[in-house]
């Protein structure tokens, strides 16, 4: 079946198979969403694949490749001019939502951006709009039981987003939606929460040897692992955490499989010497509670979630694009310090 999420975001900074285009009849580039999809896309490129299919009935829809956008399809959409609502408007927007859905099908989609199509420049009211998309959503989710696409609104405006949510909810079509986490989100040293950052800056002691951060630790002993003390004696003199990182990809006789088995285990250990050395910083976790802590790394997807701290979905793990290995590692180390089992570590220097 697939889910409904409304996102506070341009349509063309979506992920998903298909966008949905408020189009004009003519198939021209127009103002708003239009305006963006053109833009993004390559205007030369998409209007020369409109001109091609000529042209599009109010309550239809029709397919042209994605060209620049993330998604591999634009599924141009023409929606009604808004007249009152006595001239056929609510049944065009309920059929140029109903086709949309259905192109999507035919083209083997199994996500689709839509904006609040005809709520812009052709005047359709926004209660009415919302409630004529999402009854369509519902309609064609009915029909197409053994077919599963998530559905996704994108929304720039908050309050109309807002709005949209209230009325999803109101339908009882997010009666089964995935609850928000209690999320404790981090990246970089200087953001909120860096604390918990493998770069942050907290002498610890593993072994009887002192490292200055958690990517010194991991990086030499990633070295060690592989009998490379030349690079594990460089990765030492060093304190900048990207120059640690970097020299830790040169690191020799290096295998992937060896160090995928390790990396979790040798990680937890120095993570839980940080945190018990360092009193402030184990507070700190410690304070956390049970919330669920999450690396918000959109270029890491390995140790973080594959998403920034800027991103909605980061609530909500199902939509998570990375395995979070390192916040799972850090709420194991908040379990022991609770439990206060410390494990007798180093002390630091």
């Amino acid at each position: 079946m697939g889910t409904i999420t409304i996102k506070n975001v341009s349509i063309t900074e979506l992920d998903t198979d298909c966008v949905v285009n408020a189009a004009n009849d003519g198939l021209r580039p127009g103002s708003g969403v239009c305006g963006a999809i053109f833009e993004a896309a390559g205007a030369k490129e998409l209007q020369a694949a409109c001109d091609e299919i000529g042209g599009c009935p109010t309550g239809h829809a029709v397919v042209t490749p994605g060209f620049g956008l993330k998604a591999k399809y634009i599924i141009h959409a023409v929606g009604p001019i808004w007249q009152g609502g006595s001239n056929g408007e609510p049944q065009q927007l309920y059929s140029c939502y109903y086709e949309a859905l259905e192109r999507a099908r035919e083209n083997g989609c199994h996500s689709i951006g839509f904006p609040l199509i005809s709520s812009g420049v052709f005047g359709y009211p926004k209660e009415p709009a919302w409630r004529m998309a999402l009854e369509a959503c519902r309609h064609f989710r009915d029909k197409n039981k053994g077919y599963d696409i998530d559905i996704v609104f994108a929304v720039p405006d908050p309050k109309v987003a807002k709005l949209g949510e209230e009325i999803l909810c109101e339908m009882g079509l997010r009666e089964e939606a995935e609850p928000r986490l209690n999320l404790i989100g981090f990246h970089q040293p200087e953001l909120p929460n860096g604390y918990l950052s493998n770069w942050y800056i907290a002498k610890f002691k593993v072994g009887g040897v002192t490292f200055s951060s958690i990517e010194q630790y991991m990086m030499y002993m990633k070295a060690e692992v592989f009998g490379d003390r030349k690079h594990a004696a460089e990765i030492m003199t060093l304190r900048d955490a990207q120059e640690i990182k970097r020299v830790g990809r040169e690191v020799e006789n290096y295998d992937d499989r060896v160090w995928n088995g390790l990396r979790q285990v040798i990680v937890y250990e120095g993570l839980l010497a940080k945190f018990c050395q360092n009193s402030d910083l184990g507070e700190k976790l410690r304070n956390t509670g049970d919330a669920v802590i999450a690396e918000c790394a959109a270029e890491d997807p390995v140790w973080g979630i594959g998403m920034s701290l800027q991103d909605e979905d980061r609530f909500y793990m199902s939509r998570w694009k990375g395995t979070n290995y390192l916040g799972f590692s850090l709420m194991f180390v908040r379990n022991r310090l609770q439990n206060r089992h410390p494990d007798g570590l180093d002390e630091p220097e």
